[in-house]
């Protein structure tokens, strides 16, 4: 992939590029899709502490790894929400990673690597 390419990459993008990534090396990805509301606002209908949860949830029954990658654009910034879930996650022994264009072929690399063995567990990039 271009560095032209991956400098203007939108989240949407990158979201898509990586699960299709995820599923070619065996994980089962799961993603919600907002819906619209009737005020015609956009949302996401979750209850609970479900604010924040990640863009993409990946298992890979092989290796028994859970991974959790929140997708941001190169100006986008992760909430309060959405770091307390990967902090969370992370505690729970979910790899997690917060993925931008910048660390695209980091985060690749690492999701490829752990669906072919599982190492010890890795927290990527949460805090950026």
């Amino acid at each position: 992939m271009s560095n032209a390419y991956l400098a203007s990459m939108s989240e949407a993008e990158l979201q898509d590029d990586l699960a299709d990534l995820m599923r070619v090396v065996g994980y089962r990805v799961v993603h919600w899709r907002p819906g619209r509301r009737g005020t015609n606002e956009w949302s996401v209908p979750v209850t609970y502490d479900g604010k924040g949860w990640p863009d993409l949830v990946g298992f890979h029954t092989r290796t028994g790894v859970i991974v959790a990658v929140d997708c941001k654009s190169a100006r986008g910034r992760a909430t309060s929400e959405q770091t307390d879930w990967l902090r969370t996650m992370s505690a729970c022994g979910v790899h997690v990673f917060l993925a931008r264009p910048s660390n695209y072929h980091e985060v690749a690399e690492t999701l490829e690597t752990l669906a072919s063995n599982a190492p010890t567990h890795i927290n990527l990039n949460i805090d950026r």
